[in-house]
């Protein structure tokens, strides 16, 4: 008996599958949303981080102007209330026609000005007081890059003026534009910065100014001046990141390494030189000595670098042999860096010549990354031996991150790796071990109370994680312990903003040319098949010819059955690969000559041919012209096959893996099993697996599953199916079904089999019998989980602050009486004199009276406030073409439950047979209505009764935007569990609202 669970897990979704002795028990989705914004992928913390840095920045300032006043009230004998502003209101000092301050600031340098013109100037300075950062480090920004070369361009021009106010006075002041009647802008506005000048400048001129004016009559003193330079360029130091700096995985008292370092460099670079070493002596042989690993290292850290073609000369590498980590995929790819510190670069050309011990530098870096304020650096940095000019050239270094390890933990570990000996090999030899937990548990805990928690802080893997840990609870609930766990991650689990939307431009690329295939299939006449889909993909790729021969492939030929084949460049018997890369299409005639070898192989003694071969490989991507090339083939193993689809070994696989496997109770896999030995432990079973998602491909198409519908959330319940059937019999099985229909294939060329006896013996690999249609029947049945959003921690209200006239404008309130009655109901707030939007409705309550629903939005300033809204939605306008003054609820009306985004309502339409389930979406206050979505987003699977609820459904957008709720027959919420069980929702009283916080560093 065998029970094993299988997920697909991606940065929204979540597939599982259960299956007990080959049979599927049970399979489902879960779908949630992903910890980014959709549009543009960023931290959904961001907005709220900005905003609250622009407040910090409006608050120093309003400190620093409100100081300066004060000082100029003191001294100028001016009236400090002139100077403050009432909400909506000009400072008194600032109403009535004013002279342009660029050009006060300008007369400043030559006469004498009016005490309140002088103190004009001296706010204006302070207010706008240019680019300062006294902690600059250097940086590739584009946006810093392009600050910094106005800031070098104004300099220039600013050697022919006194002050920075006397070159924009006479550049820009009252100037045209070019061509036009518009004035230029001295002020920069949203990406110019041309205008751009750095605070010393702004720093020289206002001295400048209050010394002219102090010769032309005023007698204020010189701590006046210096008083009020120091506030108006006063900038705050930075504070250490010290505090935050985790605990090493071996010593929980000592702090991690910084990433930036001698000892993190030649850990760095020790670990992918003995891994890759490890790697190519598999092949070759051949055992590099610890000499040359240590001729290596120190090449490395003199150089900073060194690329696959250097480090194969170091080791005296064949050129047969190819590098595993290196993607062949451009001309001269050896030139590609293996490792590549550039950081060790800058800190090595910043230090010279030194005579600094490698604990000095270390402790040197650790300074660099901690300290991130200029000046209490210098101080720590001239307690060693360096000159002045090191120092000032390790204060523009910027170096941040850490590795996991503490420089305790390295100094143990970096003289076993130095011999030759791998990470783990030398971490078992210095008996270092990770901290474990004491105790399995039935249930695995949540994960930011891991000992894991501290190895990550992307918020969206760390929602991806939560997900499953709730999928996998509710499964060990339902069905008790199991035996083993397969795990495959979606290739941008993990991965950075820009690498996924990589994947997303290949994805779509992708279903571009399998939309084009379908349609040609449609245009030519050909039965739109995985394999007739296949072929006309390789034909569009080898531009209609056939590679081995030359010949143009015609449209004829494409549909007839027997002119052409699939091949594998290098035959699936001996290399196990069965990727889109390693096949082209060819004629049957030349695919039978080729027989079971590869192309050089069967046509390299052939020198015309193969001439003409290597001509017309070179239209194909580099990676497939680089196999049918290849003159040095060497088999690959069937055991290097199963190990390398059941090890997927990105960071984020092998931490869920490990978190898994630490925490979980499993059923021993054999008899005599201790069950709750640790992972790596002698005896210990590998009760969870990394699934590599090739393998899952490649078992979707040969088992009849090909095309993935993405419109639909259904496919990460079949990927996670066919994880949980990925077993060692099963690959064992599919791979000896593939090796045997190529070499029965190679028979059947060679007339050793005759036609009837290869079809009977090609026979389709499946687990069981009748797989495929037991599959798509138990798909059928899933009903898809989401879970409901019930935070309310996202903005208050939309950014733009607008007038009474404006927002009655835009909002088409049409009179002053119109906005208060929707300020009255809450559709607009008043913040001082402002008018702001709503932002977002976080929940809705709905109300019955007579048979009839209504509902009361509730937004998030709602909940910001505390108080809850009592009146129901009234749509329209009433005779004034005022927007309708919304009903204030009594006893009368009947409180059902409230909706938040997600939740799963049961729904009848007064035309519907019977109720449908759907998932809440959005509320709409000037219709009254609900937006609701179907739970798989299928629309091929749509009945006629769910039609009459999603009218306007299309492919892969089924919902209705607008349904109003007034007049529903059934209108009930429900529970969704994170099975996709649906529960009818117990009555709850009406919930009080106000802001929740959750646990920091991660979800519950």
């Amino acid at each position: 008996m065998m029970r094993i669970l299988g997920f697909d897990i991606g940065i929204n979704s979540i597939g599982w599958a259960f299956v007990e002795n080959d049979e599927l028990k049970d399979c489902g989705v879960r779908i949630f949303t992903k910890a980014e914004n959709p549009k543009n992928k960023e931290s959904l913390a961001l907005p709220r981080r900005n905003a609250r840095s622009s407040r910090r920045r409006l608050k120093r300032r309003k400190a620093r102007l409100i100081a300066i006043k004060r000082i100029l009230a003191k001294e100028l004998k001016l009236n400090y209330k002139d100077y403050v502003a009432a909400d909506g209101e000009l400072p008194k000092a600032y109403e009535g026609s004013l002279a342009s301050v660029y050009e006060l600031r300008y007369k400043a340098l030559t006469q004498n000005l009016e005490t309140k013109d002088l103190a004009r100037v001296i706010l204006h300075i302070a207010k706008h007081r240019g680019y300062m950062n006294k902690n600059e480090k250097k940086s590739n920004d584009a946006k810093k890059g392009k600050i910094l070369s106005a800031l070098k361009n104004n300099a220039l021009k600013l050697e022919n003026y006194q002050s920075v106010g006397e070159y924009f006075y006479k550049e820009f002041f009252q100037k045209y534009k070019k061509n036009t009647k518009n004035f230029i802008k001295i002020r920069n506005t949203k990406d110019n910065y041309n205008n751009c000048v750095l605070s010393s400048d702004l720093e020289k001129e206002l001295k400048l100014i209050l010394e002219k004016q102090k010769e032309f009559g005023y007698n204020y003193s010189e701590d006046f001046i210096n008083e009020i330079l120091k506030v108006a360029f006063f900038q705050r130091p930075l504070k250490d990141f010290s505090h935050l700096v985790g605990a090493c995985t071996f010593f929980e008292e000592e702090k991690r390494a910084c990433k930036n370092s001698y000892s993190a460099w030649e850990f760095v670079a020790l670990t992918k030189i003995i891994n890759e070493i490890k790697s190519l002596e598999k092949i070759s042989g051949e055992i590099v000595p610890t000499q040359t690993i240590n001729e290596v290292l120190n090449l490395i850290l003199d150089k900073g670098s060194i690329t696959y073609k250097k480090f194969r000369s170091c080791i005296n590498l064949h050129e047969s042999i190819s590098f595993k980590s290196l993607k062949y995929d451009k001309e001269n790819a050896e030139n590609a860096k293996l490792i590549d510190f550039r950081k060790l670069v800058e800190f090595k050309k910043a230090l010279g010549v030194h005579s600094l011990s490698r604990q000095e530098l270390d402790q040197i870096s650790t300074h660099i990354t901690l300290i991130k304020d200029n000046v209490k650096l210098k101080t720590v940095l001239e307690k060693y031996n360096l000159s002045n000019e090191q120092i000032n050239n390790l204060l523009e270094i910027e170096f941040n991150d850490y590795i996991n390890l503490s420089f305790k933990a390295l100094g143990m570990i970096l003289p076993l790796m130095r011999e030759g000996k791998r990470y783990d090999e030398a971490c078992e030899i210095a008996n270092l071990k990770p901290k474990t937990v004491d105790e399995k548990k039935d249930f695995l805990p949540a994960f930011c109370d891991s000992i894991f928690a501290h190895e990550l802080s992307n918020p969206v893997v760390n929602r991806a994680i939560s997900e499953y840990r709730k999928v996998l609870n509710a499964l060990l609930k339902k069905y008790g312990k199991v035996h083993k766990i397969h795990l495959e991650l979606a290739r941008d689990v993990g991965l950075s903003k820009k690498a996924r939307e990589k994947i997303e431009k290949e994805q779509k690329e992708n279903q571009a040319v399998n939309a084009w295939a379908l349609k040609e299939c449609e245009n030519i006449g050909l039965k739109a098949s995985a394999k007739n889909i296949l072929k006309l993909k390789l034909w569009k790729e080898q531009k209609e010819i056939c590679i081995y021969s030359g010949n143009k492939i015609s449209i004829e030929h494409l549909k007839d059955e027997k002119a052409l084949e699939v091949d594998h460049i290098y035959p699936y018997s001996r290399s196990f690969d069965d990727s889109f890369i390693n096949k082209v299409l060819v004629f049957t005639k030349e695919n039978q000559e080729k027989l079971n070898k590869t192309p050089f192989e069967a046509f390299g003694k052939n020198i015309e041919k193969w001439s003409k071969i290597q001509t017309l490989a070179q239209n194909l991507p580099y990676k497939k012209k680089n196999k049918i090339l290849d003159e040095n083939f060497k088999d690959k193993q069937q055991e290097d096959f199963i190990s390398r689809n059941l090890n997927d070994t990105r960071y984020i696989a092998t931490l869920i893996a490990k978190y898994t496997k630490e925490y979980l109770n499993f059923l021993p896999l054999s008899e005599n099993e201790n069950a709750n030995l640790k992972s790596g432990e002698k005896g210990s079973k590998i009760h969870v697996q990394t699934i590599s998602g090739m393998l899952t491909s490649v078992l979707r198409h040969t088992w009849g599953f090909d095309k993935k519908d993405r419109n639909n959330h259904l496919h990460h319940a079949l990927d996670a199916i066919i994880v949980a059937y990925s077993t060692n019999s099963i690959i064992k099985a599919f791979s000896d079904f593939r090796k045997n229909q190529e070499l029965l294939k190679a028979r059947f060329y060679a007339k050793e089999l005759t036609s009837d006896n290869y079809k009977h013996q090609v026979k389709f690999f499946e687990p069981f019998k009748s797989f495929r249609e037991k599959i798509l029947s138990k798909i059928d049945e899933i009903f898809v989980s989401k879970p409901p959003r019930k935070r309310a921690r996202r903005a208050l209200h939309k950014d733009t602050f607008h007038s009474e006239n404006k927002i009655i404008d835009k909002c088409s309130y049409n009179s002053k009486e119109g906005l208060q009655i929707a300020l009255s109901c809450g559709r607009v707030r008043k913040i001082g004199t402002k008018y702001v939007e709503n932002d977002t409705i976080v929940r809705v309550d709905i109300f019955k009276k007579q048979n009839k629903f209504y509902a009361i939005p509730i937004y998030a300033m709602d909940f910001a406030l505390g108080i809850l809204p009592n009146k129901i939605v009234i749509t329209g306008k009433d005779k004034n073409n005022n927007p309708k003054q919304w009903q204030t609820i009594d006893e009368s009306y009947e409180f059902c439950f409230s909706l938040y985004k997600n939740d799963l309502i049961l729904l009848q339409k007064k035309n519907m047979q019977e109720p449908e389930f759907a998932y809440y979406n959005d509320f709409s206050i000037s219709t009254s209505s609900i937006c609701v979505e179907k739970h798989d987003n299928k629309f091929e699977n749509l009945t006629s009764n769910q039609k009459l609820l999603f009218s306007n459904a299309k492919e892969g957008s089924v919902k209705v935007e607008s349904l109003g709720i007034q007049n529903l027959k059934v209108f009930e919420k429900y529970i969704i569990t994170p099975l996709g069980d649906k529960i009818k929702a117990d009555f709850q009283p009406r919930e009080n609202i106000s802001l929740k916080t959750s646990k920091k560093y991660g979800l519950r």
